[in-house]
C-alpha cells in the first residue's frame, strides 16, 4: 500500500504542468538571485557588446531560471516549461513560436559528457545565441503572472 501512495505522488508530480510564478515568487527569486550573484559595473558593461555574456552573468541569469523552474543541475533544462514560455511570448511580437521550439529542442542535450551544470547550461545558451534570436526571444515570455489590481 505505501508503494502504491509513493508511486501516485511521483506521478503526480511528474504529470505537473509548468505554469509561471506568481509576481509576489518572482519578487522573492529577483532578491534572491541578486543577492547571491553580485555583478560588478565591469562585467555588465562587458555584457552589453560581448557575443556571449560573461560567466559571471549567465550565472545570475541561470539563477532566474532555477528559480523560475526552467533549470535543474541535474536534469537540464524543463523542456514543458520552456515551450510554455516560448507560447507564452505575446503575439505582437510576431514570433514564429514553431521554430523557436525546434531551435531550442536543438540546443538541448541530456549531458551525457557529465559537465558541470554550469557548462551544460551555458552550452545551451551559446546554441541559442547561435541559432537567431532564440534567447532574445525568451527574454519576452511570461515567467510570472502580472499582479491584480
Amino acid at each position: 500500500m505505501k508503494l502504491f501512495i509513493i508511486l501516485a505522488l511521483v506521478a503526480l508530480t511528474s504529470a505537473t504542468k509548468w505554469k509561471p510564478k506568481t509576481y509576489k515568487e518572482w519578487q522573492e527569486v529577483e532578491v534572491k538571485c541578486e543577492e547571491q550573484h553580485k555583478v560588478s559595473p565591469e562585467i555588465k558593461e562587458k555584457a552589453k557588446t560581448a557575443r556571449y555574456l560573461p560567466k559571471e552573468q549567465f550565472e545570475k541569469n541561470l539563477c532566474y531560471m532555477r528559480g523560475a523552474e526552467l533549470w535543474n543541475d541535474s536534469k537540464g533544462y524543463n523542456v514543458d516549461g520552456m515551450i510554455t514560455l516560448i507560447k507564452s511570448i505575446p503575439a505582437e511580437e510576431n514570433i514564429d513560436k514553431d521554430s523557436q521550439i525546434d531551435i531550442f529542442m536543438k540546443c538541448i542535450d541530456n549531458n551525457s559528457e557529465g559537465s558541470h551544470p554550469i557548462d551544460w547550461a551555458y552550452r545551451g545558451y551559446k546554441c541559442f545565441r547561435d541559432n537567431g534570436n532564440l534567447y532574445t526571444n525568451l527574454g519576452k515570455g511570461k515567467y510570472y503572472e502580472e499582479p491584480e489590481n
